[in-house]
């Protein structure tokens, strides 16, 4: 009984380490120099190099791919990797070049392991993991650089583990992930040059694990994740943009892409469902924004949205309506001291103050003594019709302006 127990106890289980330690040391390691002498030959013979040796670790490192455009063995509609296989094990092309032009991994398979393209630079041209698969392990593209040209990751599938394009620099162009597949966590964080980028598009792509997208700068286009299926949680605080817009009318802007108003309204469902309210309020304002003079909205409903960021920035500052009571308060008393039979100073403007409170807050008992003794030391027994009509219009106002308070209070603690 001791000994059959003892199989499964410490040494049994240094044993199986120990096997498995050996295993990897003999696994096939192909470095930068190897690697390139077997992929000059082209896709068939790599490819068939893979099927005999499905496990084996690959380096490009440092590797100026740019060198090797020109290839006989490689169409320059398929270069460097279209429709490659690589095995399982890991993949390394830290640090390479891949130069101005082209630059297709379309439809590579990478197998299980993890695929590094840290530091990796991508000059002006069409980048393309279009259908790329990748199976289970890390992808990264850590402070990878990319210059100006679209790149298309769309259909692309990535198995368990992190997908990772953290403080990657990014060029003028679009980006597409739409239709993509990410089975781990997606990692979008402390994205550079984002300014530049004219469109990211996560449209229909499903993320089975945690994703964040955010850049400390402001992106200069909408990221469209409208369809995306997400299963975990999702990071957007850092998430700072815009619409595009346009000169309209002069001094009005509208947005370039009338579907803005629709990514906004995504991005805003999924921050209320992490409880994001504040960023949700942002997102609101946006969508606001770009539906405008899009969905048949006419001056009034524009003048309204002004008139609305006017007083509280669309219910997010305090300071807008506070300031707005006491300039409304201060206001109200110079016109009554000005209307009064009484020479107009500074001390008839103090005299005023009570009278003028007493009309912006007439349904506290205390206002009612306030505007008596005010009207009587003003105006007498009588004052000017025309004076009613301030005086509705600051109670009013104060309404509008009460209201928006408690707007952004209800906005700033909302649970």
């Amino acid at each position: 009984m001791f000994g059959r127990e003892s199989k499964k106890g410490p040494f049994w289980t240094q044993a199986k380490q120990l096997t498995k330690t050996m295993a990897e040391d003999e696994r096939i390691s192909l470095g930068p120099e190897e690697a390139v002498a077997l992929w000059i030959q082209g896709r068939e013979v790599w490819n068939a190099w893979v099927e005999k040796n499905p496990i084996a670790d690959i380096s490009f490192l440092n590797v100026d791919f740019n060198q090797h455009r020109n290839l006989e063995t490689i169409n320059i509609y398929h270069w460097p990797f279209a429709n490659f296989n690589f095995p399982t094990g890991k993949k390394n092309f830290g640090g390479t070049t891949f130069g101005d032009g082209d630059v297709s991994f379309f439809s590579a398979t990478f197998g299980d392991g993890d695929v590094s393209f840290l530091g990796a630079t991508f000059g002006q041209g069409y980048v393309s993991f279009f259908s790329a698969t990748f199976g289970k392990g890390d992808v990264s593209f850590n402070n990878a650089t990319f210059g100006d040209g679209d790149v298309s990751f769309y259909r692309a599938k990535f198995g368990l583990g992190a997908f990772i394009l953290d403080a990657a620099s990014l060029g003028v162009g679009g980006y597409d992930f739409s239709d993509a597949t990410f089975l781990g966590r997606a990692n979008f964080a402390n994205l550079v040059n984002v300014k530049a980028v004219t469109l990211l598009s996560f449209r229909h792509a499903s993320f089975e694990g945690a994703f964040t997208l955010g850049s400390k700068e402001m992106f200069s286009c909408v990221p469209d994740l409208v369809g995306t299926k997400t299963s975990h949680h999702t990071s957007l605080a850092e998430l700072k943009c815009a619409s595009n817009t346009a000169t309209h009318k002069k001094i009005f802007k509208r947005s370039v892409e009338e579907d803005d108003a629709e990514r906004f309204r995504r991005l805003k469902e999924l921050a209320e469902q992490n409880r994001d309210f504040e960023k949700a309020l942002d997102f609101r304002v946006e969508e606001m924004r770009a539906a405008r003079w899009h969905n048949n909205h006419g001056f009034a409903t524009a003048l309204v949205e002004g008139l609305f960021w006017l007083a509280s920035d669309y219910g997010r500052s305090l300071a807008r309506p506070l300031y707005g009571l006491i300039g409304l308060w201060l206001l109200g008393a110079a016109v009554y001291a000005k209307a009064s039979t009484l020479p107009f100073t500074y001390h008839e403007i103090i005299k005023a103050m009570p009278f003028s409170w007493g009309q912006m807050f007439v349904y506290i008992p205390s206002s009612k003594g306030a505007r008596t003794q005010g009207l009587m030391a003003l105006f007498g027994e009588h004052m000017p019709n025309w004076l009613y009509f301030i005086t509705f219009s600051q109670s009013l106002l104060t309404l509008v302006l009460l209201f928006q308070v408690g707007l952004v209070l209800r906005n700033r603690f909302k649970l």
